[in-house]
C-alpha cells in the first residue's frame, strides 16, 4: 500500500481518534494525584512517586493525603477547597521531606468528574522570571497594550512580550483560516533561529479534537519532548472504572504523534497559548525552544492571562478596523442613493457616480445594464461576454444577490477573461426589464508558503502501513493558487444589497411616472 492510499483510507483518523483527554499518563516533571473528597483519599496516582518521593505508588493508594503532606498542610488545603473558585488558592507551596531533605513543590488543584486533581511540580531549578518580576513585566504589558492601534502591531507585540516572559527561542502568533489551516502572522526569535514567518500549516497539524481542547484549556506546556510518559495507577478510577480525564491537567501527557512532529521540527520544548474570539479558536501563540525548558506556575499563569487579554484585544482591534471600513461604505452608499434619487432615472444617476460605484464594493470594474442601455466602468469583460454571463445567471440562480470569488470555477467560459472577472457580484434590479448591476474583481495569482508539503501531512510506517507518522520536512513548500479573487466583505455585500433596494424603488418610481405620463397623453 503506498503513502497516498494510506492517507486516503485513514483520512488522518488515527490522529482524530487519539485519546488525548485520557492518555493514562503524565509528563515526567511532576506528580499527579486523584483524590476523593472530603477526606482526600488517594484513588489514583502517578507511578513516579518512588523516584521523586522515595515511596512506591502502591503504598499511597487508598491512603489519605496526610500521608504525604502532613496534617497541617492538608487542613490548610481543605480550607481553600471551600472557596467557590479553586484558582484563587493556586499555586500551593507544598513542603515534603524526603530522606531528611525538604523539597518544595508548586501545587495546583482542579475538580473534574467528582474528583479533586492535585498536581505537584518540583521547584528544583525554577526557570524564567520570579513571581514579582513576572508581575511587574505584566504591568508593563498592560500599559503598552493601551497604545497599540492595529491588529498587526498587536500580534507582533504579543510575540515579543511572550518571548520576554518565557525565554523561548521562537514565539509565533498563528492564525487559523476558514478551513483551519494556520498561518504565522507574527514572530519573535533569537539570533540564528530560522524564521517561520508567513508559513502556512495544514489543518491536520492540529486535529479538531485538539482544537476543541484548546478552547477549554488555554495553555499547554511540554517541558521536554524526550520525556518518558509516567503511567497513572490504577489506570481507571477504582470507584467508577472510568479512565482519568486529564483535560485540564498541566501535566497531561501528549500525543506521541505530536511529540514526533515536534522532534521532526528540532523542538526540545514547546508552549501553546490559545487565542479565542467570541469563544471560537481564532489562533494560538506557539513557543518553541531547542532544549528542554520548564516554566513555573506563575510564569504559565502570566502567559495565560496575556492570552486572555490579547484575545479580548483581538476582538476589539478586528472590530475597530472592520467598523471603520463599514462606516465608510455605509456613508458612501447613503450618499450614492441620495444623489441618484435626484436624477431622472437610475441609469443616469449611476453613470454620474462611476468611481463611487466601484469604491462601494472595492471592485476594479462594473457594468450597468438597464433595459437597452449599457455602460462599462473600469476593467470588465467584452460586452458580448457580459451578456452571456447574465444569460447564464438567469438559468442558474434566482437569488436577489449573487456573488463568487471564483467565477471560472462555476462558469468555465469565464476562464477566457479571469484576469479581469474572476470575482463577480451581481444585483438583479429588474429581471423582466433586464436591469442588472455587475461588479468584477480580477484574479489574484498568489504563492502560498507552507511549512512542508500540506498534501502529505503524514507518511506510513515502513513496517506497518496502519501506523502514521508526521512529516519529517518543514522546508518552505510553495503552492500557487489561481482562479480566485479577493473575497467580498460582509459590509460590501450589505451595502450592495441596500443599494439594490434603493435602485428598485427608483426604477419603480420611473415605471409609475411613465405609466402616468402615457395615460395623460392618451387622454
Amino acid at each position: 500500500m503506498n503513502t497516498t492510499s494510506v492517507q486516503e483510507s485513514t483520512n488522518l483518523a488515527n490522529c482524530e481518534r487519539e485519546p488525548i483527554r485520557i492518555p493514562g499518563s503524565i509528563q515526567s516533571h511532576g506528580i499527579l494525584i486523584a483524590l476523593q473528597e472530603p477526606d482526600l483519599t488517594i484513588l489514583q496516582i502517578s507511578s513516579n512517586t518512588m523516584s521523586l518521593l522515595d515511596t512506591p505508588p502502591e503504598a499511597l493508594l487508598q491512603q489519605e493525603l496526610t500521608i504525604l503532606l502532613g496534617q497541617a498542610q492538608v487542613e490548610q488545603l481543605k480550607k481553600g477547597l471551600l472557596l467557590s473558585e479553586l484558582q484563587l488558592i493556586n499555586p500551593l507551596k507544598l513542603h515534603i521531606t524526603v530522606r531528611g531533605k525538604e523539597l518544595i513543590f508548586d501545587g495546583s488543584v482542579h475538580r473534574i468528574d467528582s474528583l479533586l486533581i492535585l498536581e505537584m511540580e518540583l521547584l528544583s531549578i525554577p526557570q524564567g522570571y520570579s513571581y514579582w518580576e513576572s508581575y511587574h513585566a505584566f504591568q508593563l504589558i498592560i500599559t503598552r497594550l493601551q497604545r497599540i492601534g492595529s491588529l498587526t502591531a498587536l500580534c507582533q507585540f504579543t510575540a515579543e512580550e511572550i518571548r520576554k516572559l518565557t525565554g523561548f527561542d521562537r514565539v509565533m502568533v498563528y492564525q487559523f483560516d476558514q478551513n483551519w489551516n494556520g498561518i504565522v502572522i507574527a514572530e519573535d526569535r533569537g539570533e540564528g533561529v530560522d524564521t517561520f514567518m508567513d508559513l502556512r500549516f495544514p489543518a491536520s497539524d492540529i486535529p479538531s479534537q485538539a482544537r476543541e481542547l484548546y478552547t477549554q484549556n488555554w495553555l499547554r506546556l511540554i517541558a521536554d519532548v524526550n520525556y518518558q510518559p509516567v503511567a497513572i495507577v490504577p489506570t481507571n478510577n477504582p470507584l467508577t472504572n472510568a479512565p482519568l480525564d486529564l483535560s485540564f491537567a498541566a501535566l497531561r501527557s501528549v500525543s506521541p504523534i505530536h511529540i514526533e512532529y515536534l522532534k521532526n521540527m528540532g523542538v526540545g520544548a514547546s508552549l501553546s497559548i490559545s487565542l479565542l474570539k467570541e469563544h471560537v479558536l481564532w489562533g494560538m501563540i506557539v513557543c518553541h525552544h531547542s532544549i528542554p525548558r520548564h516554566l513555573t506556575y506563575e510564569i504559565r499563569a502570566s502567559c495565560e492571562l496575556v492570552g486572555r487579554i490579547i484575545s479580548s484585544q483581538l476582538y476589539a482591534k478586528e472590530n475597530d478596523e472592520d467598523h471603520t471600513y463599514e462606516m465608510k461604505i455605509k456613508t458612501l452608499q447613503a450618499q450614492l442613493l441620495q444623489s441618484i434619487t435626484k436624477e431622472d432615472n437610475a441609469f443616469d444617476g449611476l453613470m454620474k457616480h462611476g468611481q463611487e460605484i466601484l469604491e462601494l464594493v472595492n471592485a476594479q470594474g462594473a457594468v450597468l445594464c438597464f433595459e437597452d442601455r449599457y455602460a462599462a466602468l473600469g476593467d470588465v469583460p467584452p460586452k458580448d461576454k457580459v451578456k452571456q454571463i447574465i444569460v447564464w445567471l438567469q438559468g442558474h440562480t434566482d437569488e436577489s444577490m449573487f456573488h463568487t470569488t471564483s467565477l471560472p470555477g462555476l462558469y468555465t467560459e469565464a476562464e477566457q477573461y479571469q484576469d479581469v472577472a474572476c470575482g463577480l457580484l451581481v444585483l438583479p434590479i429588474s429581471k423582466i426589464q433586464g436591469s442588472y448591476v455587475l461588479w468584477f474583481r480580477p484574479e489574484i495569482i498568489k504563492t502560498v508558503n507552507w511549512g512542508g508539503n500540506p498534501h502529505a501531512p503524514v507518511v506510513a510506517s515502513e513496517h506497518d502501513d496502519k501506523i502514521l507518522h508526521p512529516r519529517k520536512s518543514f522546508e518552505r513548500w510553495k503552492e500557487t493558487i489561481s482562479q480566485i479573487s479577493a473575497p467580498w466583505k460582509d459590509c460590501e455585500l450589505a451595502a450592495a444589497f441596500e443599494l439594490r433596494s434603493g435602485l428598485m424603488d427608483i426604477v419603480l418610481r420611473d415605471i409609475i411616472l411613465r405609466q402616468t405620463l402615457g395615460t395623460w397623453l392618451k387622454s
